[in-house]
């Protein structure tokens, strides 16, 4: 019997107040935190995960990941609902972009990633935005009655 993978969370872009409170949640949760740096954007995101790659496959810096973003790899549900939890309560601002380490993923790199979330985030904010639109609407054929 295989013991299950230790939980890994990689960070992108976070600054020195939420990286030191990322880093106390590991300790109190039990999961390894490993900030990604620029030059690392280039490997497999499984090669991060688990600290191995090669510098023949790093990043070059001509693109960059430009927001805060999150993997979570290995993560039991139990794990992930705490984690975010403790976002909420300590009233930390929530990281945006996110993504759980799947078989698909695993093997791109932190661009590749980010430009999917970035496309996902978009692609939801039209959506918002047309419920919204489609509220607003409602809200106004409502208010016009045989009098209006």
């Amino acid at each position: 019997m295989t013991s299950a993978p230790t939980p890994v969370l990689l960070s992108y872009n976070l600054n020195d107040q939420r990286g030191r409170w990322v880093d106390q949640a590991a300790e109190r949760l039990g999961f390894v935190h490993r900030p990604v740096q620029p030059t690392a954007y280039g490997l497999p995101l499984l090669a991060l995960v688990e600290g191995t790659g090669t510098a023949a496959a790093q990043h070059d810096g001509a693109a960059t990941v430009e927001a805060e973003m999150l993997v979570l790899a290995f993560f039991p549900p139990n794990m992930i609902n705490a984690f975010l939890d403790a976002f909420r309560q300590e009233g930390m601002p929530s990281v945006r972009l996110k993504a759980m380490l799947t078989e698909t993923n695993s093997q791109w790199d932190s661009l590749h990633l980010y430009q999917e979330l970035q496309q996902e985030a978009a692609h939801f904010a039209r959506l918002r935005q047309l419920a919204q639109q489609k509220n607003e609407t409602a809200s106004e054929e409502a208010g016009e009655g045989p009098h209006g």
